[in-house]
């Protein structure tokens, strides 16, 4: 993903150049057309609150949960349709995010409770494959010359295609999935700088709460011994650097 994005920049240098006399009205313009397209590479982070887990119908408080945030990668394409500083930006992208979130059982749980249990301190190891469809009404704050300062919101339809939990539950380091709706909608708010056709997305995304539960093997989809509940929230920052035609 370095790469890509570092390519993308020698790309940017190689056919304008900082201080160069080629950066003509033909670059100002960029920001003006009715119709742009362009393309992004980013980082994101995905960011979990835990409203409740259960196991065996027993439930581990949030006092006793806590997540650790992981980086993962996106790229898009997108097309943007101006109406003076206003303009609508749909668009398809593929992320990769990555989270794990690590809880503690409740120490008085019977043995035969914890029989499947590596220890006390467990976790579970989130990954998710996603096709996401955002569209961003936005606002042109600075829409001067070669630069520009933009203000987009909007909501977002989101596929996860591959969701992939491991975790330490059952004594294996085998591959999880559960029975949850593949489909979400979320809601995203961010501000781009704009710097001749080379801009810079600084994006949030609010999730909305689901439930995670009938977790099974993928290889054999053979249940979990234990009967598993995860109501949580999957908030996400994203930065991304893009070109835009």
């Amino acid at each position: 993903m370095r790469g890509w994005s570092f390519i993308l920049f020698l790309f940017f240098l190689s056919e304008y150049g900082f201080g160069s006399e080629r950066i003509t009205e033909r670059e100002r313009s960029a920001q003006t057309k009715t119709f742009n397209w362009g393309a992004k590479l980013g980082f994101n982070s995905t960011l979990p609150v835990v409203n409740s887990l259960v196991i065996d119908d027993i439930s581990v408080g949030a006092e006793n949960t806590r997540v650790e945030y992981k980086v993962g990668y996106m790229a898009a394409v997108f097309c943007r349709i101006n109406f003076d500083r206003f303009f609508i930006q749909p668009s398809i992208s593929l992320h990769r995010t990555e989270s794990e979130i690590y809880f503690r059982l409740p120490e008085n749980m019977t043995l035969r409770e914890t029989a499947y249990v590596s220890d006390l301190n467990s976790r579970f190891n989130l990954k998710i494959n996603s096709f996401e469809l955002p569209v961003m009404i936005g606002y042109s704050i600075v829409k001067e010359g070669p630069f520009g300062l933009s203000f987009m919101a909007g909501p977002k339809i989101k596929y996860n295609y591959r969701i992939r939990y491991t975790t330490n539950l059952d004594n294996y380091n085998d591959i999880y999935t559960s029975d949850d709706r593949p489909f979400r909608m979320n809601l995203v708010g961010g501000v781009g700088v704009t710097l001749w056709r080379l801009f810079f997305d600084f994006t949030y995304e609010v999730g909305i709460n689901h439930r995670e539960k009938n977790f099974k093997t993928v290889e054999d989809h053979v249940p979990l011994p234990e009967n598993i509940v995860i109501d949580k929230r999957l908030n996400m920052m994203g930065f991304s650097l893009g070109f835009l035609f």
